[in-house]
């Protein structure tokens, strides 16, 4: 069986065979470290090692700049490769809606799995902003499948930006919840 350690200092856990005379994440000496035993089973452990949520977050955030960056540089510079750079917003938009719903659903299975219960004030918020992170991206999505694309730019600047910004808030709220300790 895998022996853990963990950082006293800064909490960073890591597999003993794989410490060197230094912390990886903050540089204290290899004397810092304690042993650790994880909270959660083995079987919640394996759906949580898969990163699920996190990848698809990354999806997430990735359209939504790209389609915001894209977009606006549509605008910018109104004759610089435009037909291929609408293909590219149009095919990000369209696809948005669907990485939205598996991210929410994706972080709705990892909160039960990881905390065991989600309605705590992070969860709901992130629920709440989940929930209209998804509403624009349908709405971006329907727009720019069914509207000419030259003809919405600006509306898709700013439903593109409020989705970077959903994306944005989303991220610093998964943050705090990513320290919190595993219930038994």
């Amino acid at each position: 069986m895998t022996r853990l350690l963990r950082c006293k200092v800064c909490g960073y856990i890591i597999k003993e065979s794989k410490l060197g005379e230094k912390c990886p994440a903050c540089g204290v000496p290899k004397t810092a470290f304690e042993p650790y035993k994880e909270k959660v089973s083995e079987k919640r452990k394996k759906i949580l090692d898969l990163e699920i949520h996190p990848i698809l977050t990354h999806f997430t955030v990735g359209f939504s700049i790209f389609s915001f960056v894209l977009t606006l540089l549509t605008l910018i510079f109104p004759t610089f490769y435009r037909n291929e750079i609408l293909s590219t917003v149009v095919i990000l938009n369209v696809s948005l809606p669907i990485f939205v719903d598996l991210t929410l659903m994706s972080g709705i299975l990892d909160g039960k799995i990881r905390f065991k219960r989600i309605i705590t004030i992070q969860h709901i918020k992130k629920m709440i902003i989940g929930s209209v992170l998804l509403a624009l991206a349908i709405s971006i999505g329907v727009i720019s499948f069914f509207l000419p694309t030259e003809t919405i730019l600006i509306p898709l600047v700013f439903i593109s930006l409020f989705c970077v910004v959903c994306a944005g808030l989303l991220g610093l709220i998964g943050r705090s919840l990513k320290c919190i300790a595993f219930p038994n």
